[in-house]
């Protein structure tokens, strides 16, 4: 789930390269396109795994979001 939570800074890093440089987010160039692809995609598995883990009961949310709160402090 680190993966799909990271996506803002995983697109930013990439918008950085030489040869990606997707500034405006509607970059023809093919790693624009691929980028904007792949972040799309891992929002989706992070939202599916969200959701699968909330409807099982397999975490424990309240103390996930308290450690989350409390590690950012």
């Amino acid at each position: 789930m680190i993966t799909e939570e990271a996506l803002p800074t995983y697109m930013t890093m990439l918008n950085t390269l030489d040869g990606v440089r997707d500034e405006t987010g509607a970059s023809k160039t093919p790693w624009g396109t691929w980028t904007r692809a792949w972040t799309a995609e891992e929002n989706r598995h992070g939202d599916i795994m969200n959701k699968y883990m909330y409807l099982t009961g397999a975490a424990d949310w309240q103390e996930e979001r308290g450690q989350g709160a409390a590690a950012m402090a």
